[in-house]
């Protein structure tokens, strides 16, 4: 294992902070607005361009609704496993659910 090599991607569902949010964060800690201004392409065009290990961040929500953040998406209103950075602040993702 020691001469593995794997392409991957970090918080591969991630997608770009709305700019209002990101403007605050800039004004409050421009490191950490730098840090966090990213985002990636869905899922299917990662593992399509050749990327073969992909990072999820799992939130449990067993009511549903509890990462919501305002959404009416159906699917973050059900119970189950979200896909999110961090909660209620860099929370887009192309991937919403792990199912």
């Amino acid at each position: 294992m020691n001469d593995l090599v794997v392409l991957g991607t970090h918080n591969s569902y991630k997608l770009a902070m709305p700019t209002a949010r990101m403007d605050a964060l800039r004004a409050a800690d421009a490191n950490s607005a730098d840090a966090l201004h990213y985002a990636h392409r869905p899922l299917v065009e990662q593992l399509d361009a050749g990327a073969r290990q992909l990072e999820l961040d799992i939130w449990y929500d067993p009511r549903g609704g509890l990462y919501a953040d305002g959404s009416t998406d159906p699917a973050m209103l059900q119970p189950g496993f979200k896909v999110q950075h961090m909660a209620e602040f860099d929370n887009r993702s192309n991937c919403l659910t792990l199912v």
